[in-house]
């Protein structure tokens, strides 16, 4: 079975979208920009220490989906917020 994505989301945004990639913010400020939300409002979810970078440059809050353990340490030792599942996610908006 086939899902549309677009259905899911009111922006989708790619690499396509900015010149940089992160941890250039460009990208989450292009996002909010489309949905016309404030930043401060805005709750990134990543799984990098590239996607922290980008999202507190931003003005964005955090929270990383620890999928990629190569980096979860230095994650952790910027104070942010890690759960083991997407589903632990909705306790933070």
């Amino acid at each position: 079975r086939q899902m549309c994505i677009e259905t899911v989301f009111n922006a989708i945004l790619s690499s396509e979208d900015v010149e940089e990639a992160k941890p250039n913010p460009k990208i989450f400020i292009k996002a909010a920009e489309r949905l016309d939300a404030d930043p401060e409002k805005c709750l990134v979810v990543g799984d990098s220490i590239f996607d922290v970078v980008a999202a507190r440059e931003a003005g964005m809050r955090i929270v990383i989906v620890a999928n990629n353990p190569y980096q979860i340490e230095e994650i952790r030792s910027q104070g942010v917020p890690i759960v083991s599942s997407i589903s632990e996610v909705k306790r933070f908006i």
